[in-house]
């Protein structure tokens, strides 16, 4: 079965500390992963996979609403040279996945940068 997924991301880094994207991806699937009893259980497999790709080691997870979808977010530390820390936050709505990423040094982590990144979003629907 060949499930077809369209994404758009948008990347900012204004500063060699932290690097900023956002994004979304696409897809019928997502709409019936959201009517499940536990949408929640979609967003930790989409986790699981993104820590695995990046070979990262899952440091902070937590499920939790934004306004009124599932969202989940989660951290993860990579190590070795690039000694960067990734957090992530994965908001379900409908047929698609709006994707917050802040990338940091791993021992500089700046978490108010974070906080305001993460808040300055709204989810607007018609």
């Amino acid at each position: 079965m060949t499930i077809k997924v369209q994404t758009r991301a948008f990347y900012v880094n204004p500063n060699i500390q932290n690097a900023f994207a956002v994004g979304y991806s696409d897809s019928p699937i997502f709409f019936k992963m959201a009517k499940l009893p536990d949408p929640q259980e979609f967003l930790k497999k989409s986790e699981s996979l993104a820590v695995l790709e990046a070979k990262g080691k899952v440091v902070f997870e937590q499920e939790s609403k934004f306004q009124d979808f599932p969202a989940r977010e989660f951290e993860y530390a990579t190590g070795g040279k690039a000694n960067y820390s990734v957090r992530v936050k994965y908001i379900l709505v409908g047929e698609r996945v709006y994707e917050i990423y802040v990338v940091f040094l791993t021992t500089n982590p700046y978490p108010e940068e974070r906080t305001v990144f993460f808040n300055s979003f709204k989810i607007l629907t018609k």
